[in-house]
C-alpha cells in the first residue's frame, strides 16, 4: 500500500479523470431515450429534459432539487480533488437557480492500494468547499473499487416559478459565459506531466453561487453549468431544448492560460473528441479543427452559460430564433443551429483567478428569510406590559407554541441571561437554546433562540402614547440547513401567529 510518506500522484490510479469521465452525450442519450416522457406528479423538471438537477415541488413556493456527481481524479492533490468535486456538485444546484442545503459523500476507494488518509484528505477538501457554501455534509456511502471515485449527491430548495432552466432560453438574448473554458486540456497534461496549473484549480474550486444569485437578479431564466459535454455540447442541449440557435463568438469566449499550448502539444481527451463530434453536425462554422476542439473541452467545475447578461461576465454570442422546441426533446431530432465565428482567432483577456469572497449568504441566494412586524395600540402602561413579558412563567398563555421557557442563570432578566425555550408547534417538538439581547426597563425587551433549523429574534418595543401604550413586536427567523424547507410555510403562518401572540398579550396586560 503506497503511504503518505511516498508522494502519491492519485490521477495515476485512473484510466480518466473529472467530468471527462461521463458517458458520450450521444451514447447516453440512446440508453436513456425510452425512459423520457414519463407522468411526473408533482416533478417539475425531470429526465424528460436533460436538465443540471431534478426538481420537486413540494408545496407552494417551494421546490427540492436533487443531483449528483461523482468522478475519478483530475488532480494528484487529494485536499484539491476534495474541493473541485465539491464545487462541481454544487454547481448542479446553482445551475438551476437553487441553494444548496445538504450534500452526502459518494466514495469509492483501493483500501489495499492507497492509503486511508489520502481519503480522510479528500473528503475534508469537500467538506471544506461545502461549509463555504452553507451546505453541511451529512455521511454518504463507500465501496472498496479499484479506481478512486468521489463525489457528491445534493440536495437544493429554490422557488419553482423562478428556477433556471435549460429550456427556457428565448431567441434575441445575449449569451454570458461565467468561467473560462480550457480545464479540461490542463487537467490532461497535468495527469500526463505531472504539472500543477494553478489557474485551473482556481476555477474548479470557485463557486457558483455568485453567478447564480446574479443571474436570478437580473431576471434570468435560462441558464446550465459548462462541465463534460464543453461549451459545445451544454450550449446545444440548452439550444434544443428550447427551441432556439444561437450565434458564438469564439474570439470572446474566455480560455484560461496554457490550455491552447496543452492543445498544441497534444493533451486532448476521448471525451473531447467525442463531444465535437456529437455537435458537429448542427455546427455552421469555418473555423479551424483545434479551435472547435477548445470549445468541445470537457470541463470540471465550470462557469454557468447564461441567457442574458451577467455582470462581470463576459458575452460570447447571442440567441436566434431556431426550430420548435418538443416536450421530450431526447426522444426527438430537432436540429438547432449554432453559426460560431470570430473575426480573427486570438487570445482571449487574460483571465485572472478571483479573490476570496465571502460565502453568500441565504438571503443572497434566494427569497428573503421570514420576517413579520406589528405594532397595536395597548390601554395598559408599558410597565404592565413588561411585567408580562418579563415573567416567563406567563409565557405559554399568550404565545401558543410555546411550551415553556427555562432561566438558566440566577438574579435578574438582563442582557445576556441565558435561556432554553421549550416548544410544540403540532408538527415539532423541542428546545432552542437561547439568551436576552436587549433590555431597557419599560421601553424594549429582545431574546434570540437558535437550533439545528432557524435563529428567531423576537423583539418589544414600546412607548407611551399618553393613554396608552404603543407596543411593536418583530420577530426575524433565519432558517438554516433543513429549515430552509419550512420556510415558504414560516411564512404563511407566521404573521397569524404574531397576531395572535399579540392580541393575548394585549389582552392579558389590559385585565383591571
Amino acid at each position: 500500500m503506497t503511504t503518505l510518506e511516498t508522494p502519491v500522484r492519485l490521477t495515476q490510479y485512473a484510466a480518466g479523470g473529472g467530468c471527462a469521465c461521463k458517458l458520450p452525450p450521444g451514447e447516453l442519450e440512446q440508453v436513456v431515450r425510452d425512459l423520457v416522457g414519463q407522468p411526473a406528479g408533482d416533478v417539475v423538471v425531470g429526465l424528460d429534459t436533460g436538465d443540471d438537477g431534478a426538481v420537486v415541488r413540494v408545496a407552494d413556493g417551494l421546490a427540492v432539487i436533487s443531483t449528483a456527481d461523482f468522478f475519478t481524479p483530475v488532480v494528484d492533490d487529494a485536499y484539491d480533488f476534495g474541493r473541485i468535486v465539491a464545487a462541481n456538485a454544487l454547481s448542479d444546484v446553482y445551475a438551476m437557480g437553487g441553494r444548496p442545503v445538504l450534500a452526502i459523500n459518494l466514495v469509492g476507494w483501493p483500501r489495499g492500494v492507497l492509503p486511508l488518509e489520502l481519503l480522510r484528505e479528500v473528503l475534508r477538501g469537500g467538506v471544506d468547499v461545502a461549509r463555504q457554501a452553507g451546505c453541511p455534509v451529512a455521511g454518504g456511502h463507500s465501496i472498496d473499487d479499484p479506481e478512486p471515485k468521489y463525489g457528491m449527491a445534493v440536495t437544493g430548495v429554490a422557488d419553482p416559478d423562478r428556477l433556471l432552466r435549460n429550456d427556457a432560453a428565448r431567441p434575441g438574448l445575449p449569451l454570458s459565459l461565467t468561467k473560462p473554458i480550457g480545464v479540461g486540456m490542463l487537467n490532461n497534461r497535468h495527469k500526463a506531466t505531472g504539472e500543477v496549473f494553478p489557474q485551473a484549480i482556481a476555477s474548479m474550486t470557485t463557486l457558483n453561487a455568485q453567478a447564480s444569485a446574479a443571474a436570478l437578479a437580473a431576471g434570468v431564466v435560462a441558464a446550465t453549468d459548462v462541465t463534460g459535454f464543453g461549451l459545445l455540447g451544454h450550449l446545444f442541449s440548452m439550444l434544443r431544448g428550447s427551441g432556439v440557435g444561437a450565434v458564438l463568438d469564439a474570439a470572446a469566449v474566455p480560455v484560461l492560460e496554457g490550455a491552447r499550448d496543452a492543445l498544441r502539444d497534444g493533451f486532448v481527451s476521448g471525451g473531447t473528441r467525442r463531444n465535437l463530434e456529437w455537435v458537429r453536425p448542427h455546427l455552421d462554422t469555418a473555423l479551424s479543427e483545434d479551435e472547435l476542439l477548445v470549445l468541445a473541452d470537457a470541463q470540471t467545475s465550470g462557469g454557468l452559460l447564461v441567457v442574458g447578461e451577467v455582470p462581470g461576465a463576459p458575452v460570447i454570442g447571442h440567441t436566434v430564433a431556431g426550430p420548435p422546441a418538443y416536450p421530450h426533446r431526447l426522444s426527438t431530432a430537432a436540429d438547432p443551429r449554432i453559426r460560431v465565428e470570430a473575426v480573427a482567432w486570438r487570445h482571449s483577456p487574460t483571465w485572472h483567478p478571483p479573490r476570496p469572497r465571502a460565502p453568500a449568504m441565504p438571503s443572497q441566494l434566494g427569497e428573503p428569510m421570514p420576517h413579520f412586524a406589528h405594532t397595536l395600540s395597548v390601554s395598559a402602561a408599558p410597565s404592565a406590559i413588561f411585567a408580562i413579558i418579563d415573567d416567563f412563567s406567563k409565557t405559554p398563555q399568550w404565545l401558543s407554541r410555546c411550551t415553556g421557557i427555562d432561566k438558566l442563570d440566577p438574579g435578574a432578566n438582563d442582557v445576556g441571561t441565558r435561556l432554553n425555550y421549550h416548544y410544540d408547534d403540532g408538527r415539532r417538538s423541542g428546545t432552542m437554546d437561547g439568551q436576552i439581547v436587549a433590555r431597557e426597563p419599560d421601553r424594549h425587551f429582545a431574546m434570540k433562540f437558535t437550533d439545528r433549523m432557524m435563529d428567531v429574534t423576537v423583539d418589544f418595543v414600546a412607548a407611551s402614547d399618553g393613554v396608552g401604550t404603543t407596543l411593536t413586536h418583530t420577530i426575524d427567523i433565519a432558517t438554516k440547513g433543513f429549515g430552509v424547507l419550512l420556510s415558504p410555510l414560516i411564512k404563511r403562518q407566521l404573521p397569524k401567529q404574531t397576531m395572535d401572540a399579540m392580541t393575548a398579550l394585549k389582552a392579558m396586560a389590559e385585565q383591571p
